[in-house]
């Protein structure tokens, strides 16, 4: 017969072609995608409790804060060089992007807070196990109002995976001052390429 004009079904009955607003829950089936343009752009759920969003390139478009309320982040790529984490910065001036760390407890700041890590780990050649082989770890030196001072510690796996600092940056104790300590322990070799210039009141022991 003929087909019945959406003008004469009633508000609860789903048009396809017209804009309306769903109020009540809608569940789509376990095997069931929803569809953008072609098969390649969809929304669906492979298993209990995941979402996924597929496509060639997704943009997430917004005016304010994108947040992400998840324990863990990860990237994944079977192609050698990737993945890649890009901050770009477009601004025609000498600006730059910004990676920051914040470590915020909610109350007042302790010396010793971590306030932010970079780990790196790779696989030895045993079973292969993975391997923590670096670490970059700042933490907060002296947390005293209007006297915060910074530590920061570049750490590697010395020789039985164990990590050890490097290179320790420190605040210092007085205002426009920083502490540096290279290398680790008597066996440490320290190389230094092209001319070393140090201060006026620099001793060598």
């Amino acid at each position: 017969g003929t087909a019945i004009a959406s003008a004469y079904l009633d508000a609860d009955t789903a048009h396809l072609t017209t804009a309306q607003t769903f109020t009540g829950s809608k569940t789509f089936g376990t095997t069931t995608k929803l569809n953008f343009r072609d098969a390649n752009a969809f929304i669906n759920s492979p298993d209990a409790n995941d979402l996924e969003i597929a496509a060639t390139d997704i943009t997430l478009d917004a005016a304010g804060t994108i947040s992400l309320e998840s324990d863990a982040i990860s990237f994944l790529s079977p192609n050698a060089n990737d993945p890649i984490l890009q901050i770009k910065n477009t601004a025609n001036d000498a600006t730059s992007g910004r990676l920051r760390f914040i470590s915020a407890r909610g109350a007042d700041g302790q010396d010793g807070d971590s306030v932010g890590r970079i780990t790196f780990f790779g696989y030895d050649d045993g079973t292969p196990d993975a391997e923590q082989y670096a670490e970059i770890q700042t933490t907060i030196h002296d947390a005293t109002n209007n006297q915060e001072s910074g530590n920061m510690a570049f750490k590697v796996a010395a020789h039985d995976g164990g990590l050890e600092d490097g290179l320790v940056i420190t605040g210092g104790s007085v205002d426009a001052e920083v502490d540096v300590t290279i290398a680790n322990g008597a066996a440490s070799v320290t190389t230094v390429s092209g001319t070393l210039t140090m201060g006026s009141t620099a001793t060598i022991n």
